[in-house]
């Protein structure tokens, strides 16, 4: 388990794999103040997994799992850190990328990819939302480099990216 706080928000990683089956997955979440200064709520809860799936492909999947706890906010001017990147990707003839952006905030954000202008699409919560971009080499840009940078900035007062996913499957 890793724990971060950053301004009012807790953080926690959990890895799950052993607990893993081929049957439904259900997530259940038990909260309790240990301290007396923690209220209970839970802004979301979101299961991050991959796997490489060979029937009907000849190619693999690379993954790439991002953590962040990155805020920016009304307060702060520019911010020139609001970037991860997604490194040591090979460069497939053929492939499909996917690309899933977990935040919290009550609208999403503005994003590039690579320097392009991309537009996730986005399912928004009350306090946070995904979004999810998918694309082949056949529709680019974007482009799939070696070394690959996602850009966000808010559009709202706040935003905080918790946690970027990137896959990239080959195809030939």
């Amino acid at each position: 388990t890793d724990l971060s706080r950053v301004t009012s928000d807790y953080v926690s990683v959990f890895d799950v794999k052993d607990y893993l089956t081929n049957q439904d997955i259900d997530v259940y979440v038990q909260t309790t103040n240990e301290t007396g200064r923690f209220d209970g709520r839970i802004k979301e809860v979101k299961l991050v997994y991959g796997w490489n799936v060979t029937s009907g492909s000849s190619g693999d999947t690379q993954y790439w799992v991002n953590e962040g706890h990155d805020p920016m906010t009304k307060y702060i001017g520019t911010y020139t850190d609001n970037k991860t990147w997604f490194n040591g990707t090979t460069d497939p003839e053929e492939f499909t990328a996917e690309l899933w952006v977990d935040y919290l905030a009550s609208a999403s954000g503005t994003y590039t990819w690579n320097g392009n202008a991309i537009t996730p699409t986005v399912t928004q919560g009350t306090y946070a939302g995904l979004g999810y971009l998918t694309w082949t080499d056949e529709q680019q840009p974007p482009y799939v480099l070696e070394n690959n940078v996602l850009t966000y900035d808010r559009s709202g007062s706040w935003y905080k990216i918790i946690t970027a996913v990137f896959t990239l499957k080959e195809t030939t």
